[in-house]
């Protein structure tokens, strides 16, 4: 006799969608590693710098002009890589009462590298304009950056009324659970006050009145005996 084994149930936090979660929080991680490996090795503004070493300059907008380079970029780049990872993961592990946190910490990366990149363009503007005057241009690439940041827009909008209707259904929910108990003790409460069947019931004047429950059972018990 061939015994089935039994299929083990996933922990809660080892399912299918935590497992490609982690997986996506490594490669994240990895590539962060890797820039700022790379700003810590190539880093260099000078005129006559190979094309592979070539920076934005950040002073002005986003960092202050006496700032250490690549000391500060490489603290942008480990700050915000550790603040969206932490999002993601707290997103996973933590329940539904922290989640106006974790909406937030979410949201709030998106004008913290929003004003990065706008800040970086600015400050740079003069070095695009002398000799990199298709920076300018609006092709392919201004196109899908205005995209994708559609989408990004869409995104947020779309899940910000999914929360709404989730909070909605759960005071919905909440408020007919609070209804659905009140009823139940006010039955509880009144079964408990009502005198049993051989209990006899006192009248306003003292004097000994007819029990309403002992009266029911007597009239369903006649009720039993004709049908039968």
């Amino acid at each position: 006799m061939k015994i089935k084994k039994r299929r083990r149930r996933p922990t809660r936090y080892v399912t299918a969608r935590h497992r490609t979660t982690y997986l996506f929080a490594l490669i994240f991680l990895a590539l962060a590693v890797l820039l700022l490996v790379r700003l810590g090795r190539d880093w260099s503004t000078a005129a006559d710098a190979p094309p592979r070493s070539s920076c934005y300059r950040a002073a002005g907008l986003l960092a202050v002009p006496s700032a250490a380079h690549p000391a500060v970029d490489q603290a942008y780049v480990a700050v915000t890589a550790t603040w969206l990872l932490a999002a993601m993961l707290l997103a996973v592990w933590v329940g539904p009462r922290r989640r106006y946190f974790v909406m937030a910490a979410a949201a709030l990366q998106f004008p913290v590298h929003l004003y990065a990149v706008a800040a970086l363009r600015t400050g740079n503007q003069a070095l695009l304009e002398a000799g990199h005057e298709s920076e300018n241009r609006w092709d392919f690439g201004q196109t899908t950056a205005v995209l994708l940041l559609l989408v990004t827009l869409i995104e947020f909008v779309t899940k910000v009324r999914e929360a709404v209707r989730f909070e909605k259904g759960l005071r919905a929910e909440a408020k007919a659970r609070r209804r659905e108990g009140a009823g139940t003790r006010a039955a509880t409460a009144a079964a408990a006050a009502a005198p049993a069947a051989g209990e006899p019931v006192l009248a306003a004047d003292g004097h000994v009145a007819e029990n309403p429950a002992a009266k029911q059972a007597t009239a369903a018990e006649t009720r039993r005996e004709s049908d039968e």
